[in-house]
């Protein structure tokens, strides 16, 4: 075959592999735009629209594991105590019947809204304990006030009519079917009636972005035949289940009602599923940067998640939870040991882009822990769990997509230099004073070199000309010959 012919069929390969490569990169642009634009709209829609905040936000919260012939008394007695010593039970059976008890100062005296989120029950009863008429007093001779609880939000919902303002004691004893330990959020009625529809708003804007973007990276993986943007598809859709449990939208997601244990269930297995993506996801980057003895660790790390994942469905919670946390401490610190390893080591663009998502995952996180702990007095319209979710994902992609950079920079790199020697072949081939050609099975020139057509008198070959054969030039004999010939020096 020709040096031309063979250069023209390479750079045609070329082309088609860069159109291929062409398409999947339009598709990541567009990727990383519905996520830029996804995130922009949860930011906007948290700073534009008219926010309610609750009038107080617990910072304590004491349980108590009912055993047989706890009395009221008894259980507030133990539970007053134990906020006093400043311990917290640690034991809480997530099944079983638990007394609970927590207290708020400074409520006005008008209708209040007592939102436990994260909390369901299959039952239960709620008490206000005061020193004012109209409930049954215990041996202490304070009343205990029923309150009435309903469900809303992802959880449960008290409402309370202050007898006066001041500080709101509650008591409750509660069979609960969630795992969580829940948050109470105090609200006015007519502000927790309002932050109703903006708790459903912000679920629907995390799913829908997170989905969106899932079903873009699936396309990327087809186009590009990538198995990271596979992984970062999966990573996505449990990333947004993470977050769904985190908030109290995984009761009725994507408008499907499911019931306790088949949430729990579904829980444990987004757990150790999402860490198991975050591990492949990390490898499939990174992994060319690693140490063989770090990759073996990161190999142990997911025959853990996926031994977790196989047993998240026969295993009890309060078994499971313990294992996974523990993996997740170890895998968290050997990432990031390994992601500042990278980044003093090769200063990989792909690697701060990846860094930064974690910053703001961790950001949102730490936004939200600081307004239920109390540092600060209402939480961030800036950055919290939520849009520290979509930033997070967006960066991820971004590195993703410079990654996908990278390698059409090193493809084309080795396609310029492939055609380079190619080129040097055909000066060479060109530039012999001897004699050469080539025939294909038929006995056609397939190509010949200067010195070939100079010694016959021949034209300058080319592929588009006339065929000319071996038999034309020296008979039929000859091109027998020299089949005979060539057989033998094989």
């Amino acid at each position: 075959m020709s040096t031309s012919l063979l250069q023209a069929i390479w750079i045609r390969t070329l082309a088609i592999r860069a159109g291929i490569s062409s398409g999947a990169e339009r598709v990541t642009m567009w990727l990383v735009l519905v996520l830029l634009v996804g995130g922009v709209a949860i930011g906007v829609t948290q700073l534009t629209t008219e926010r309610v905040q609750p009038l107080k936000v617990t910072q304590r919260t004491d349980y108590l594991e009912d055993s047989a012939g706890v009395t009221v008394k008894e259980a507030l007695d133990r539970l007053r105590s134990s906020a006093r010593q400043s311990t917290q039970s640690t034991s809480l059976h997530p099944r079983e019947t638990f007394w609970m008890r927590f207290e708020v100062g400074d409520l006005p005296k008008q209708r209040i809204v007592g939102e436990l989120r994260l909390l369901r029950v299959s039952s239960g009863q709620f008490w206000m304990v005061t020193d004012a008429e109209g409930g049954a007093s215990n041996a202490a001779g304070e009343l205990l006030t029923p309150i009435k609880y309903r469900m809303a939000k992802g959880g449960t919902a008290l409402d309370i009519s202050m007898p006066y303002a001041g500080k709101l004691e509650i008591l409750a004893k509660l069979s609960p079917t969630s795992i969580s330990r829940p948050k109470a959020f105090f609200w006015r009625a007519a502000d927790f009636d309002v932050s109703g529809p903006l708790f459903e708003r912000g679920g629907g804007a995390l799913a829908g972005t997170l989905i969106i973007l899932a079903l873009f990276s699936a396309i990327i993986a087809v186009l590009n035949r990538d198995r990271v943007f596979w992984l970062f598809s999966g990573w996505l859709i449990t990333t947004l289940r993470v977050a769904s449990v985190n908030n109290g939208w995984d009761a009725a997601w994507l408008g499907l009602a499911y019931s306790p244990n088949s949430i729990e269930v579904i829980l444990l297995a987004t757990l150790s599923l999402h860490a198991l993506l975050t591990v492949e996801l990390f490898r499939a980057l990174f992994s060319h940067h690693l140490r063989p003895r770090v990759l073996q660790v990161f190999y142990s790390l997911r025959v853990l998640c996926i031994g977790l994942t196989g047993i998240a469905f026969f295993v009890r919670t309060e078994t499971f939870l313990p294992a996974l946390w523990g993996i997740s401490v170890v895998g968290i610190m050997v990432l990031i040991g390994s992601l500042a390893y990278i980044l003093v080591k090769n200063k990989s663009r792909v690697a701060i882009w990846y860094s930064l998502s974690w910053v703001f995952t961790f950001g949102g996180l730490l936004a939200e822990v600081a307004f239920v702990t109390g540092l600060t007095s209402e939480p961030s319209g800036i950055l919290n769990a939520q849009v520290g979710a979509v930033v997070s994902a967006l960066l991820t992609a971004i590195a993703l997509a410079e990654r996908l950079q990278m390698e059409k920079t090193r493809r084309l790199a080795a396609q310029t230099q492939a055609v380079g020697a190619l080129r040097q072949y055909r000066d060479n081939y060109n530039s012999l004073p001897i004699g050469l050609f080539a025939l294909d099975e038929f006995g056609a020139f397939t190509g010949y070199n200067p010195a070939f057509a100079e010694m016959l008198g021949l034209p300058p070959f080319s592929s588009s000309g006339p065929r000319m054969t071996w038999s034309t030039l020296f008979g039929r004999e000859s091109l027998d010959d020299l089949e005979i010939a060539l057989r033998g020096t094989r």
